[in-house]
This record gives structure tokens, C-alpha cells and sequence, in this order.
């Protein structure tokens, strides 16, 4: 092994990992390794390779320095899930932890939901959010108790290139590509959206801080998803680009104050269009 810090990231092969992967800054700065289900990968040569469990074993045993970026989740609010997202969101946590206990972890980087965080009581008492914030609890036990250095980051809505997840923008994409019908159906519906870059960005400036914080990253403004439609179609077939309609995120009047606000004023538009590219 070199002398680079181990980064070990969980849910490596989901949209933000993969995300970050794509960040020289950061893959030039550790050598990483990561787990996404069942299985174990390393970096090599800027793709992943899976290895086996005592390899990752032994990559974590060797390292004199270790920073854990946690981003495996499930995310349902259908109560038929709940098995799934009690076992990703809590129980892999856990055992995860359980792993690393007297390791030299250096840092912890625990990305949350802005779910947690919402006035809205079915959303408050969806499972989702019961093992999210279970989790964060646990966490916050373990950094303590293990006098590790502990940031945790609340997030909403991203998107980004190379995005398969079922979610709006890239459901937007493959219809425009593919020539198929306007996937949103709630045209009026205005939703937060981040650029996981600013994410990443902000992932690695964490990594290098020597404290313990709270944050919540949200965009000034929510974005209504039929004017991105258009916006995006408008785009995709070169004609003048169309106006995305905006009104001001008034989740800040939720946030508790030991959690540090990060208000993001971000053109969205030249965000978009790069997935058009």
C-alpha cells in the first residue's frame, strides 16, 4: 500500500459515489475502497475493481489513517419496504461500525436526508426517516465515545451526468433522448434541487476539517418541474432556450440551530444543460 489516506466509501456504486469517483481532486488525493451491498471494491486506475472481504480486510487493517464517507441508503415510503430500508438505512450502518471499531478513523461523513428535517408528519413517521435518524444517533454515539471527528449533511434533491436512478431530471433525459412522452406528471410541483458537484465539492472540504459539525445544503430557490421539462425539451431540440419558473425555499424556518445552513444560489441552467450535452 502508498501513503495515501484510505477513504473508505459505503454505497460506493450509487449517484453521488460514482459522482465522486469522477473527482481527480479526491481520487488523487486517497487511495479508496468501498462496499455497495454485499460487495466489496477498490479503485484502481480510476475504475472499481471488486475484491473480496479479506482483501477489503486487509486494506483496512494497513491503513494508518482512515476517512468514512457513508452514503448507503434505500430510500421507499412505501410501508411493503419497510424490511429493506430498516436494513440498509439502520442495520448496515450498525454492522458497519461495528467493522471499523478501533480502526484509526480520522473522519466520518454521514450524508442525511433533508427528509429528516421536514414539518410534514406522514413524512416524519415513514420508516425512512425513523432509521435515518436512528442511524444518525448511533453515529453520533460511536464519534463520541471513539473521540472521532464527525460531520453530518443534510441533503435533498440532487442530480448530475450519468444519473439511472428513477428520479425526475434523468426520467426527463431518457424521455428526451428516447423520443418518449413528459414524464412528470405533477406539472406544477416545485422541488429543491442541488448539482452533486456542489455536494462533492463540499464532501472534500469536509474531509479536511478537524471538527464536528451539522449542515443542511439546500438551493435558494425550489424549481417547478414542468418549466424544467420545457427548459430541457426546448434545449434538446435547439430551439430557444425556455424560462425555468422559481419561487423562494422557505425550509430554513424547519432547521434547528445546531445545524449550520448552506444556502446554494446556483444557475440551474447551465447545471441542466450539460445532461443534454
Amino acid at each position: 500500500m502508498d501513503t495515501k489516506s484510505l477513504l473508505f466509501i459505503s454505497g460506493i456504486t450509487g449517484f453521488i459515489g460514482t459522482s465522486l469517483l469522477m473527482n481527480n481532486k479526491i481520487t488523487n488525493k486517497f487511495e479508496i475502497i468501498g462496499c455497495s451491498s454485499s460487495r466489496n471494491y477498490k479503485l484502481t486506475e480510476e475504475k472499481l475493481v471488486e475484491i473480496s472481504s479479506e482483501k477489503m480486510e486487509k486494506y483496512l487493517n494497513q491503513a494508518n489513517e482512515i476517512r468514512l464517507l457513508h452514503l448507503a441508503t434505500f430510500f421507499s415510503m412505501d410501508k411493503e419496504d419497510d424490511e429493506k430500508v430498516n436494513a440498509a438505512n439502520l442495520t448496515f450502518g450498525i454492522n458497519l461500525l461495528e467493522k471499523l471499531q478501533n480502526l484509526p478513523i480520522k473522519k466520518i461523513i454521514y450524508i442525511n436526508t433533508i427528509f429528516t428535517l421536514s414539518g410534514e408528519k406522514e413524512i416524519l413517521n415513514s420508516k425512512y426517516v425513523h432509521t435515518k435518524k436512528s442511524f444518525s444517533k448511533k453515529l453520533d454515539s460511536f464519534c463520541k465515545t471513539n473521540h472521532i471527528n464527525y460531520d453530518e449533511i443534510f441533503i435533498g434533491n440532487t442530480f448530475g451526468k450519468n444519473d439511472n436512478r428513477k428520479k425526475i431530471i434523468p426520467l426527463i433525459i431518457q424521455s428526451l433522448k428516447n423520443g418518449k412522452k413528459n414524464p412528470v406528471i405533477n406539472q406544477d410541483t416545485y422541488i429543491n434541487f442541488t448539482d452533486v458537484g456542489i455536494i462533492i465539492n463540499f464532501i472534500d472540504d469536509c474531509f479536511e476539517h478537524n471538527s464536528s459539525e451539522k449542515y443542511i445544503i439546500y438551493s435558494k430557490y425550489q424549481y417547478n418541474l414542468g418549466s424544467i421539462y420545457t427548459y430541457l425539451e426546448s434545449v434538446h431540440n435547439k430551439r430557444a432556450p425556455a424560462q425555468i419558473k422559481s419561487k423562494h425555499n422557505e425550509i430554513k424556518e424547519n432547521i434547528p440551530p445546531d445545524i449550520k445552513l448552506l444556502e446554494l444560489d446556483f444557475d440551474i441552467y447551465s447545471s441542466l444543460i450539460k445532461l443534454i450535452d
